[in-house]
């Protein structure tokens, strides 16, 4: 935990998202993988990925919930969104500015630059921003 301002904030994996963390993550794209979402319960998460599941620890699974059901983050051609899984545990969601839609093809630049709302610009020319959210290890 960082003390800021006598306020702790919690990094453990799962809770809040270190900025560091959330660069490196974003860096490295080779490590990145394509998942879907299978469930957003309360503070976890399932993901899949060639049909096997994996369930996470995520304390913001109430605004990764919000944007998922905008209907502006890529999904499937069975509907299931689709989000990134990036290195350090990172999840990566981007999502359409609203009043628009995503298509299925996840637009990337690799420039990024951060939004005060937690969220990283991923191109001007999209209209979106890329939602990061920590996530740690329950099964």
């Amino acid at each position: 935990m960082v003390r800021s301002k006598s306020v702790e904030i919690d990094y453990s994996p799962g809770a809040s998202l270190n900025l560091i963390q959330a660069r490196k993550s974003l860096e490295e794209q080779s490590k990145w993988r394509l998942v879907e979402i299978e469930n957003i319960g309360e503070e976890v998460i399932t993901l899949s990925s060639n049909g096997v599941g994996r369930t996470f620890r995520c304390v913001d699974a109430v605004r990764l919930k919000q944007i998922v059901n905008s209907k502006r983050v890529p999904h499937n051609d069975e509907g299931v969104p689709i989000v990134i899984f990036g290195n350090y545990n990172v999840l990566i969601v981007p999502c359409a500015d609203a009043g628009q839609t995503m298509g299925n093809d996840l637009p990337v630049n690799s420039s990024v630059v951060y939004l005060e709302n937690g969220a990283a610009l991923f191109s001007p020319t999209t209209n979106g921003a890329w939602h990061l959210f920590s996530l740690g290890d329950i099964s």
